[in-house]
């Protein structure tokens, strides 16, 4: 990406940047979509209470303006509505953007 970025100045404003991520609401976080940097010893078995209550939280970037933030329980995301959180939401503020 810096290689394309040096030879075309606009290389920036045509990608979209986007991640997800899980949060347990006792506190807990989701380590397959988290790193966790710090001193204690990575490999400690951290306790979660299985089925606890989730929040999904999904963000984009995009010509260094941020999309979102969008906040959804975890039951609200599907394969099915995914696409329709994308339409609904998100193309309306990169539209926005691209004005």
């Amino acid at each position: 990406m810096l290689s394309e970025n040096k030879k075309d100045a606009d290389y920036r404003k045509r990608v979209f940047f986007s991640d997800e991520a899980k949060f347990h609401l006792i506190g807990g976080v989701n380590r397959h979509s988290a790193g966790i940097w710090g001193c204690e010893n990575p490999h400690a078995v951290l306790k979660t209470v299985r089925d606890s209550p989730k929040l999904n939280l999904w963000c984009g970037l995009k010509n260094n303006k941020i999309v979102g933030p969008f906040f959804f329980s975890e039951k609200t995301i599907t394969t099915n509505t995914y696409p329709d959180m994308l339409q609904l939401l998100v193309m309306p503020q990169i539209q926005d953007i691209r004005n």
